[in-house]
């Protein structure tokens, strides 16, 4: 936090983000600091998904489900931004669309050691 003086704009907001989403708790200053990513990168992978996750934490869920399909929308073979979505859909009670989140999470990463093995009885 010292030498945030060294760091791109981009590596600051996220040392900012990460710190005040993992150290120091303040979920308003986390969101910020992804927020800002955005506006510069509004396909950064991981900023969509950590804000995301920020609002998740605010209570947001709405907005945490949109920064979730928006990450998909970026990166089909993200696995964080599927499982994510799909807690989302649960916790928002949209059982269909979690359902169908979860089916279309398996094509995309068959190989991932968390796939459920399809090809049995």
């Amino acid at each position: 936090m010292q030498r945030l003086d060294r760091l791109t704009d981009r590596e600051r907001h996220y040392t900012l983000g990460d710190y005040y989403s993992l150290v120091n708790l303040d979920f308003q200053r986390a969101a910020t600091a992804y927020e800002a990513i955005l506006e510069d990168y509004p396909n950064d992978r991981e900023a969509l998904n950590n804000l995301g996750n920020i609002y998740w934490g605010l209570r947001r869920l709405a907005q945490a489900e949109s920064l979730y399909q928006r990450t998909l929308a970026v990166d089909t073979l993200y696995v964080s931004g599927y499982n994510n979505l799909m807690l989302i859909q649960i916790g928002l009670k949209k059982w269909n669309q979690g359902e169908t989140m979860y089916e279309q999470a398996i094509p995309p990463t068959p190989t991932h050691p968390r796939t459920p093995d399809r090809t049995g009885p």
